[in-house]
């Protein structure tokens, strides 16, 4: 990115209340921690998922934050990917429930623990079998099964943005073209390497985008909804921390 283009994407972009923003951040990883919750035993498998998704998420934020602030921004982009599939993740649960857990299933066993078993099998014949348990539960094919791809997903919640992130931080998370070009600097015309990279990015209105999506979904799943009026008021904070410029 050269100078002109990045005083454009400057121009563009909103002005951040970053401290008001890392706050909306801090009490959303504080409301699992306050609150008993309880569920329908209907739902057991789904609340189990979600509750790993969401502790998970919230981790994975503060693991975000903390390399922002040492200067590696541009190396969390494997967590922020990982964010936002669980964000998303978290919200197919709370409308699908138990189907989403289902297609869950198949696609560990179809993907996951087959490719497992045949390495395991290769490197040590029999070992594989430690996987049948798992392998051998039959679980029947869903319209869910579609929302195993990530686009799909998107594209049923209608988040064409967020789709755009992944898609960012895809390809700064492997050997790409992408992730080799960050380190070339061309900000005075001419192509010099780099010891660092050329974008550091502040992911903290997207994490607290994505917090808030995951909260509102875990809420979704519990009984009485208890954080709703938090998260209303949660919500309308990263709002107000988020203002564009005027004039």
């Amino acid at each position: 990115m050269n100078r002109r283009q990045q005083k454009a994407r400057t121009e563009l972009s909103p002005v951040v209340n970053r401290d008001g923003i890392v706050d909306a951040i801090r009490r959303l990883q504080k409301l699992y921690d306050a609150s008993s919750i309880s569920f329908s035993s209907e739902i057991q498998r789904t609340v189990m998922l979600a509750h790993g998704w969401y502790v998970g998420s919230g981790r994975t934020a503060t693991a975000i934050m903390l390399l922002e602030t040492r200067g590696l921004g541009h190396e969390a982009a494997p967590l922020r990917r990982s964010l936002i599939e669980h964000a998303m993740g978290l919200a197919w649960l709370a409308q699908a429930t138990e189907d989403a857990v289902n297609s869950l299933l198949r696609g560990y066993q179809n993907v996951n623990l087959k490719k497992l078993k045949e390495v395991f099998e290769k490197v040590s014949p029999g070992q594989g079998a430690v996987f049948n348990d798992i392998l051998d539960v039959e679980v029947d094919a869903s319209s869910e099964d579609q929302y195993l791809a990530f686009r799909r997903l998107c594209e049923r919640f209608g988040v064409d943005r967020i789709y755009g992130e992944w898609l960012r931080d895809t390809a700064l998370s492997h050997a790409t073209y992408a992730s080799a070009i960050a380190y070339i600097d061309s900000s005075n015309g001419d192509l010099n390497l780099s010891r660092e990279p050329q974008i550091h990015p502040d992911a903290s209105t997207e994490i607290a985008t994505l917090l808030l999506l995951a909260s509102h979904s875990f809420n979704e799943l519990l009984d009485g909804k208890p954080w709703t009026a938090m998260l209303r008021e949660i919500e309308v904070q990263i709002v107000s921390a988020i203002r564009h410029e005027s004039g």
